[in-house]
């Protein structure tokens, strides 16, 4: 049974659950049915709050692991810029454009780059602007709490669950 067929038999319960004692005329209520209904609520709401505790450490657990892994990522990417600059070197040296092995072709090719000494000696002519904007919802919450209108935004209530 879910959540919202619990939430309807409490309530089929709390509806058709009284009943007269012929003896005494006393309306009695079926207590027994509503505390099984409400322990299994309880279950219920254990079973997926556990399932989201999981599921939050489960998370952490992996941004951990990317953590690691991105880490990882950039001492392979050291190790290998490192490595190619010294067959690069080793090649230079004995003057070889090309080189293969029974696994493996090498070849040098010459390129240019520009290597930027001093940014501030650099023409404007040679700048491109960015530029990029971004919503500070902070100043925006303190404005309507305020009592500022705000076009294109309001302060919305949410309801947050916390699960501890």
């Amino acid at each position: 049974m879910n959540l919202f067929e619990i939430n309807k038999a409490i309530s089929d319960v709390i509806e058709k659950g009284f009943y007269e004692d012929e003896e005494t005329g006393e309306i009695l209520f079926e207590v027994d049915d509503l505390d099984d209904l409400k322990i299994a609520f309880d279950e219920k709401i254990d079973g997926i709050s556990g399932y989201i505790k999981n599921l939050d450490s489960l998370n952490d657990g992996i941004k951990k692991e990317i953590d690691n892994l991105s880490k990882r990522k950039k001492e392979n990417e050291k190790k290998i810029k490192s490595l190619k600059d010294y067959l690069l070197t080793m090649l230079d040296i004995e003057g070889i454009k090309k080189y293969e092995t029974v696994k493996n072709k090498l070849s040098t090719r010459k390129s240019k780059s520009v290597n930027i000494l001093n940014e501030d000696l650099i023409s404007n002519d040679f700048k491109k602007r960015k530029e990029t904007w971004s919503i500070n919802k902070t100043a925006i919450k303190a404005a309507i709490s305020n009592g500022k209108k705000v076009d294109g935004a309001e302060l919305v209530e949410n309801t947050n669950l916390t699960l501890k």
